[in-house]
């Protein structure tokens, strides 16, 4: 049986190959972590791609859905843009009308007073998407009080104001006889005193934020 020892040069002669194995190792190594690298951000990316894709989507159907409402409600809108719901609440524009209208009706003096303006946010009805904006109602309590010579005169204030350009809802109203007696109403007098409070309602839209 022959056995022989590695000398210098057998140690020369696996010297390469040895360096050679290594590199392979290192490279594979470095292939292998790159492309697990590689493959982590692949997914990042389409994740990100398919996160954007459903908010483009969720955003088309918001546009869809906002679409609809403003075909279906435009009119209305409209209407109530004319009628200046949707303006600010003009209180010396609501003089003048009240004015206007004493003088056509002949009334005697009006007494007019309004309260301090509340703001509350509307909420969305279930299942329907809003404009991305808070819509605010503002009332304010407009109390009117004045003498009349008959209580058709009231009749036909109140019914004045509510078909003018303010939204109004009446609260209550209460009516006096100031005069009694067979032979009262002979005369032009102050026969009764009415007191009535109205709530006068207008809406505020935020200001639409600028186009990016």
């Amino acid at each position: 049986m022959i056995s022989r020892e590695f000398t210098k040069d057998d140690y020369w002669r696996t010297k390469w190959p040895l360096v050679c194995l290594a590199l392979s190792l290192i490279v594979s190594g470095g292939l292998i972590v790159g492309l697990n690298t590689l493959d982590s951000t692949a997914q990042a990316s389409l994740r990100d791609a398919r996160n954007a894709l459903s908010d483009a989507r969720n955003a088309l159907n918001d546009i869809e859905q906002e679409e609809a409402t403003i075909i279906e409600y435009i009119g209305r809108y409209q209407q109530m843009e004319q009628d200046g719901a949707l303006a600010t609440e003009d209180r010396l524009q609501f003089q003048e009308t009240l004015a206007e209208l004493r003088s056509e009706f002949k009334l005697f003096p009006v007494n007019l007073d309004f309260g301090q303006q509340t703001t509350l946010p509307l909420e969305y009805p279930v299942g329907r998407t809003g404009p991305g904006r808070d819509i605010m109602l503002q009332t304010s309590r407009v109390e009117l009080r004045l003498p009349l010579l008959h209580e058709n005169d009231l009749a036909n204030l109140l019914l004045a104001l509510l078909d003018g350009p303010s939204l109004l809802q009446p609260v209550s109203c209460t009516l006096e006889v100031n005069r009694t007696g067979a032979d009262s109403y002979i005369y032009l007098a102050q026969h009764f005193t009415a007191a009535c409070a109205l709530n006068w309602y207008t809406f505020r839209l935020p200001p639409e934020d600028p186009a990016p």
